[in-house]
């Protein structure tokens, strides 16, 4: 970060302005969203859950994040075409 824009975000702090770039807000809430979920899934952490099936219009994401959970677990992604 240059000084110009170290002592410029400084003052806007200040006042009581946080300043970011957009893609940075977007990357966070998206790795919020991530962490939101692992903490409502948490109580399937250390059970011994062998098969995932996900069944749905998207493309696996919660059998993705199900299986970082139990990575013993298989991972069954039903995709249509």
């Amino acid at each position: 970060m240059t000084m110009l824009r170290s002592i410029a975000k400084g003052l806007l702090w200040r006042a009581g302005l946080d300043v970011r770039l957009a893609r940075r807000v977007e990357a966070q809430r998206r790795r919020s969203a991530v962490q939101a979920w692992r903490k409502a899934w948490s109580f399937i952490h250390g059970r011994s859950i062998r098969t995932v099936i996900d069944v749905g219009a998207n493309v696996g994401q919660f059998a993705m994040m199900v299986h970082d959970l139990c990575p013993e677990a298989r991972e069954r992604l039903n995709r249509r075409p």
